[in-house]
């Protein structure tokens, strides 16, 4: 019997260094997540445990904690980054981290207006705010208990702890903060996935999507450092538990994404807009989402005001000068251009006087369609809202009132027929219903009515409207505010130039605001670098920050300018695709993929490429024989 065991020892003993790794179970990881922060909170539980320093006592019912806010500072954002080398220091900048993201900041201010000064003084960054911790204590009364402690933890007793009426699994961390009092929820990092409720579940997504996004949040939690932000994670706690998330959390139980044998970082975006951001990580590269294709198509040589560029749009006239006195030569030729797109038939030529003479041929032509009896010419061009009283009286005919002149008849003739198609995007070139698109004016007819747009952000099969010109030609498109879905989610913002100012103001010291441009943009198309000009400083947003201070979806955007009639900015348009951040795995991409019969684990190397997927949260071991 010893002479077998012994060589059966030997073996083993030999063998075991050249085991393969076997993945081994692993005790499930807690999370820390900040799920509150203000003056005074309330925690109730039954036969719970109340932990403070030394002190520890059983309670049932509610436990109140409050504590007055801490004194904060001031500091200038200069610049993001996720990883801090990128960042350059120079005399008074610091680094800080928040969430994954380093923040490069410059100065310490007691008073807003003094970082403000500084802000003006630089001339770039913005203003956020930074808390200082204070190390009073919290007031804490439990029952007829009351003392003074600086931090202490709630452990759950025979029912789930209650945070201001809201249940959450796990057990609470509360300590002082500069808002007040902070409260940590401490749980398995399974429970803290199944609280969670991302926005996809919104757009009933197939289970496959469903595992990609466990895995996807699980990942990113544990590569975070605690702790974590609710908000970010959409976590709400028992309430936010929906079946078809907890299902595929408990399928996809301790997988997690790894990259050169660590954790690997996983953003993920709900629409990145047909493209992902670039990630700055070998495996977040950007990728083409295949959602539908949208491409931004520019106006042809517009006009400040609205009705030049729709006569002009129709063939009936080009404005060289809307200031410049129209010739009697040029009038005429409007005229009979405008005879023959209503169909009159004839041409009364200009007599006489030429604003007047001009006023009465265009009356005689509307007649010929829209007949008036015992009424003169310029009687019912005033009738009819063409013209005024005032116009009668100025002797000098411009081209520009001229061309509004015609407008106003064309719309009392019900002459501007707009008809209606569907764009179509064929190798970067546009066609609607089959008709390839060139040399178009471009109109917006939103919620502040109908007006010419310099350029638009277009997306295939979306819905327009369209006008023909004199020759047949689609010579004009007007979109509608037309909001795609998922990947193809195409959103439209408007500022009116003050309104926008004074939102801008609480990120820059900006007075009097004349324009905003695009400086940069990432090779995705996100605007990464925005100048807001003003009439004696211009600043800089970066990043993120663009996106918070403008109220935007997402960085994929393009900028049009509205004007009045002296040629001024009245206002902002803003069209843009997608929502978020853009980085990573796309909810409604992993949508299609799902529907398309990809699998979680695909899915995940479509958006991740590179990673690789390992169960019990990673942790690999030699196993033992």
């Amino acid at each position: 019997m010893k002479k077998i065991f012994i060589p059966i020892l030997f073996t083993s003993i030999l063998f075991f260094p050249f085991c393969s790794p076997k993945t081994v179970p692993r005790k499930v990881p807690k999370v820390q997540v900040n799920i509150f922060m203000g003056p005074e909170a309330e925690i109730t539980g039954k036969e719970a445990l109340l932990i403070a320093g030394k002190k520890k006592l059983r309670f049932s019912g509610t436990l109140y904690i409050k504590a007055e806010p801490g004194k904060a500072f001031y500091s200038i954002e200069l610049g993001q980054a996720e990883d801090a080398k990128f960042l350059q220091k120079s005399k008074g900048d610091f680094v800080v981290k928040r969430g994954g993201q380093f923040l490069l900041l410059h100065g310490r201010f007691e008073k807003r207006e003094d970082a403000v000064r500084e802000i003006s003084r630089i001339g770039k960054g913005f203003p956020i705010l930074i808390w200082e911790r204070r190390e009073g204590p919290l007031t804490v009364k439990v029952g007829r208990e009351t003392f003074r402690t600086s931090s202490l933890k709630v452990k759950p007793g025979l029912v789930l702890l209650r945070l201001n009426g809201k249940s959450y699994r796990g057990a609470f961390t509360v300590k002082e903060s500069a808002k007040g009092v902070e409260v940590d929820n401490i749980l398995d990092i399974e429970n803290f996935l199944k609280g969670c409720s991302p926005e996809i579940l919104k757009y009933s997504p197939p289970l496959e999507a469903m595992k990609a996004q466990a895995v996807v949040m699980r990942t990113l939690a544990l590569k975070k450092e605690p702790p974590l932000e609710a908000k970010e994670f959409y976590y709400s706690g028992v309430s936010g538990e929906h079946p078809l998330f907890s299902k595929a959390v408990e399928i996809t139980k301790g997988q997690v994404l790894f990259f050169d044998n660590d954790l690997a970082y996983t953003p993920y975006t709900l629409s990145c807009g047909g493209i992902t951001k670039e990630g700055g990580l070998p495996y977040l590269k950007s990728i083409r989402c295949m959602g539908r294709r949208w491409i931004v198509l520019e106006s042809d040589d517009n006009h400040f005001v609205t009705e030049y560029n729709l006569v002009e749009a129709l063939g009936l006239l080009k404005i060289e000068d809307p200031d410049e006195e129209l010739t009697r030569s040029k009038a005429q030729q409007w005229l009979w251009g405008f005879s023959a797109y209503i169909g009159a038939g004839k041409f009364f030529p200009v007599e006489g006087e030429l604003k007047t003479g001009f006023l009465r041929a265009l009356a005689k032509t509307m007649m010929v369609l829209k007949p008036a009896e015992t009424v003169e010419p310029l009687e019912y061009i005033l009738d009819e809202g063409v013209a005024e009283e005032d116009d009668l009286r100025e002797k000098v005919l411009t081209e520009g009132d001229a061309s509004l002149f015609l407008y106003k008849a064309l719309r009392a003739l019900r002459k501007i027929h707009w008809e209606e198609g569907k764009i179509q995007i064929k190798e970067n070139e546009v066609f609607i219903n089959g008709e390839k698109i060139e040399n178009v004016k471009l109109f917006r007819n939103g919620n502040t009515g109908f007006s010419s747009a310099e350029r638009e952000m277009l997306l295939d099969g979306e819905p327009v409207k369209y006008l023909r010109n004199t020759k047949g030609r689609i010579a004009a498109i007007v979109e509608n505010g037309y909001s795609g879905e998922g990947e193809e989610i195409i959103w439209r913002k408007r500022y009116e130039k003050d309104a926008l100012e004074e939102r801008l103001k609480a990120y820059v010291p900006i007075n009097d605001l004349q324009d905003i441009k695009i400086n940069e943009k990432t090779p995705s198309g996100r605007v990464s670098e925005l100048e807001i000009i003003g009439s004696e400083n211009s600043y800089v947003l970066r990043g993120k920050s663009i996106r918070e201070a403008l109220a935007l979806p997402s960085n994929l955007f393009i900028i049009d300018r509205e004007y009045d009639e002296d040629g001024s900015i009245s206002g902002f348009f803003f069209c843009g695709r997608g929502k978020g951040e853009g980085t990573g795995m796309c909810n409604f991409g992993a949508i299609r993929l799902a529907k398309e019969g990809e699998n979680y684990m695909e899915i995940l190397k479509f958006y991740y490429q590179g990673s690789f997927l390992r169960g019990e949260y990673g942790k690999i071991k030699r196993s033992k024989k």
